[in-house]
């Protein structure tokens, strides 16, 4: 049951702060919706353990003195008054502090009985997320308040290298956008900063924090232009490189969707490319050209695969079989946006409440 009553009526109805109108709103809503007479309750405990005076009788010492069989410890009769005489004297101190040990351990207990109303009161992200009466920026702060998130400066520059113009932190923010959205570990809000040429992101984790996020968006900033060339991978060059050995075949640009897929190799990452279909034509007219010769799979200037072409394809799906050290869902996310025309450079993260 997921119900959307505002959790601050039902707090204002409590603390006695509420209109009459509202009052009775609460009232009735209380009577018919278990979810939030199970949120009043933890309010009332809550409240009575708090409110809670616990009085210890001025008597318990002299109780406590009168129980005890003085001739069964007649021997150490001096040693009894000796204890007595030093709790009279110290009870000013001793009775506080028992009492504060005692209102501890019944707070241990209620809160041992209420874990679960108290863990069920966290905000929920799917619920939060789709409030229509909250902005992206309260939604964001709510939750970062309950799982933690991040904030981060993305410094951009134009293709030039000069500082970036509107047009350029635009492109850059709808790609890292997407990016974002397609990893799916934050709900997040990218603004520009037209005058320092930088994008601010302020994200909160949906289900857990991740210290290293630096390095997830770190990957994520890169170009990521994947292409597919003809290419020659006995030539590499003194960087490692491989020449291409003939034009572009096809990019991100004429990729459908790019979803994980499952090649039937047991721990092999691979991730299933449908193009479009004018690249699906000019991919089948380059599988036909290639037949049983490698084809370069490329992202920048770095080499993922080179697998040689058993058959034409033509219905434009690629299964592309990553490499061991590759993280399938950086490069899905990547491949699956336009890449990035401008440079990004990540100039500050901090991590909030983790």
């Amino acid at each position: 049951m997921n119900c959307n009553f505002s959790h601050e009526e039902i707090d204002n109805y409590f603390e006695g702060e509420a209109s009459v109108e509202s009052s009775k709103v609460v009232s009735e809503h209380l009577k018919t919706c278990e979810e939030c007479k199970v949120y009043y309750s933890s309010l009332v405990m809550t409240g009575k353990l708090i409110d809670t005076d616990i009085k210890l009788q001025e008597s318990i010492f002299k109780n406590i003195e009168n129980r005890i069989d003085r001739h069964k410890y007649r021997g150490k009769r001096r040693l009894y008054y000796k204890f007595t005489n030093l709790i009279s004297r110290k009870s000013s101190i001793l009775k506080p502090a028992l009492a504060l040990i005692l209102l501890c351990f019944i707070t241990i207990m209620a809160i041992g009985n209420y874990s679960n109303i108290i863990g069920s009161m966290k905000p929920d992200h799917n619920k939060v997320a789709s409030n229509p009466d909250m902005s992206t920026e309260d939604v964001i702060k709510t939750l970062i308040s309950s799982n933690g998130g991040f904030t981060s400066k993305l410094l951009v520059q134009s293709p030039t290298g000069s500082s970036a113009n509107k047009e350029d932190l635009e492109q850059a923010k709808s790609v890292i956008i997407k990016r974002l959205n397609i990893l799916s570990m934050t709900q997040h809000e990218v603004n520009v900063d037209l005058p320092n040429s930088c994008l601010n992101i302020t994200g909160a984790w949906i289900n857990k924090n991740n210290n290293d996020f630096k390095k997830t968006l770190t990957d994520l900033t890169v170009p990521g232009k994947l292409t597919f060339q003809e290419t020659d991978t006995k030539a590499a060059d003194v960087n490692g490189k491989y020449p291409r050995a003939g034009e572009i075949i096809c990019d991100n640009n004429d990729i459908v969707s790019a979803d994980y897929a499952d090649n039937g190799v047991p721990g092999q990452k691979t991730i299933n490319i449908k193009f479009n279909a004018q690249a699906s034509a000019k991919f089948a007219e380059a599988t036909k050209k290639l037949l049983h010769k490698q084809i370069g799979i490329f992202m920048d200037d770095n080499l993922l695969v080179a697998p040689v072409v058993q058959e034409e394809i033509t219905d434009g799906n690629v299964i592309l079989s990553l490499p061991d050290e590759a993280n399938p869902d950086i490069i899905r996310a990547i491949i699956s946006s336009k890449p990035l025309l401008s440079k990004v450079e990540i100039t500050d993260i901090k991590f909030v409440n983790n």
